[in-house]
C-alpha cells in the first residue's frame, strides 16, 4: 500500500469518527411522525427558533447554562449554544438526531462554531425521551374513558 492510499484511508476514518461523535442518535422510533414533532418543538432549550419547511428540522434559539443548571436565554455572552434537532425517515421507524453546537465570539464580534457539546445533546435527548414517554402513557385516555 502505498503512503497516498494509506493516507487517504486515515483521512476516510478520521471523517467517519469524527462525524459520528458530533451528534447523539435515537434510533428505530416507532412513534408517529406528529409526536415526534411536537416533542422536539417542545423540549428545545429555551424555544425553537426555527423549524424547516418541511417539518423535519428545529433549531432553538441561542442558550447559555445558568448557574443554577438551567438553561437561559443567551444575550450577548461570548460563549452561547444552539441545539438542533434532525428528524429521519419517509415512515416508520423514524430516526431522531440532536446536535447541539458551541460557538465562541471572536475579536470581531462574530461567533463561530469551535465544537460540539454531545453531552448537552444528551440531556436534550433524555427530555424528549421523557415527552414521548409521557405521551404514550396518556395516549389513549378518550378511548379507554367509560361513560357508564
Amino acid at each position: 500500500m502505498n503512503k497516498y492510499a494509506l493516507a487517504a484511508l486515515m483521512f476516510s476514518v478520521f471523517v467517519v469518527c469524527g462525524c459520528a461523535s458530533e451528534s447523539v442518535e435515537y434510533n428505530h422510533l416507532n412513534i408517529p411522525l406528529v409526536d415526534l414533532q411536537t416533542a422536539a418543538h417542545l423540549d428545545m432549550p429555551i424555544r425553537s427558533r426555527r423549524v424547516s419547511t418541511n417539518g423535519r428540522e428545529f433549531y432553538s434559539d441561542y442558550f447559555k447554562i445558568g448557574r443554577n443548571g438551567r438553561f437561559q436565554q443567551a444575550e450577548n455572552d461570548t460563549v452561547r449554544y444552539q441545539a438542533r434537532a434532525k428528524i429521519l425517515g419517509d415512515e416508520r421507524p423514524y430516526d431522531l438526531i440532536i446536535m447541539v453546537a458551541v460557538e465562541e465570539r471572536d475579536s470581531s464580534g462574530n461567533y463561530a462554531t469551535v465544537r460540539y457539546d454531545k453531552a448537552m445533546a444528551m440531556v436534550i435527548l433524555r427530555r424528549i425521551q421523557k415527552t414521548l414517554h409521557e405521551r404514550r402513557e396518556h395516549h389513549g385516555n378518550i378511548d379507554d374513558f367509560r361513560a357508564f
